[in-house]
């Protein structure tokens, strides 16, 4: 099995987006990102794990279902099995849990915005996306190289 590991803010709905949406609903997704998100998994058969503080709160976990996002499954959370308050781990740790309960995975990527996702093993599976443009193209191409067709 493939993984993809999604955040939301600053990957699925820039800054860029946000502008242009001028304050109509700005609990959505870019439709040009989603787009990108699905050619990746035609392409490669990834499944995609949620690993965006979005898959905390299913509300938007189902925005992002009725936008065709086709979420698979969503890391643990660490804090909160842990009796925390705030996040105070790297997100990193949470998708190496998952990884560790799926040993099925054989190629992985993450798309973020924010560093703490591309911490120690995860570094070289890393593609951080520039928050002011979201997923683009350059990305996506990467994403795609790292897990293969």
């Amino acid at each position: 099995m493939k993984a993809l590991f999604l955040d939301v803010d600053g990957v699925l709905n820039s800054q860029a987006w946000m502008k242009r949406c001028a304050g109509v609903n700005l609990l959505g997704v870019d439709p040009e990102a989603v787009a990108r998100v699905q050619e990746i998994v035609a392409r490669t058969g990834a499944k995609v794990v949620l690993s965006s503080t979005w898959r905390l709160v299913n509300t938007l976990v189902g925005i992002l279902l009725r936008s065709k996002v086709p979420v698979f499954d969503k890391t643990p959370d660490l804090v909160r099995q842990a009796g925390g308050m705030c996040n105070e781990r790297p997100r990193s740790d949470e998708i190496e849990a998952w990884l560790a309960a799926h040993p099925e995975v054989t190629a992985w990527a993450i798309l973020d915005d924010d560093e703490d996702a591309g911490y120690g093993a995860c570094e070289p599976h890393f593609v951080q996306t520039n928050p002011q443009m979201g997923l683009d193209d350059f990305c996506m191409k990467r994403v795609i190289a790292l897990l293969g067709e």
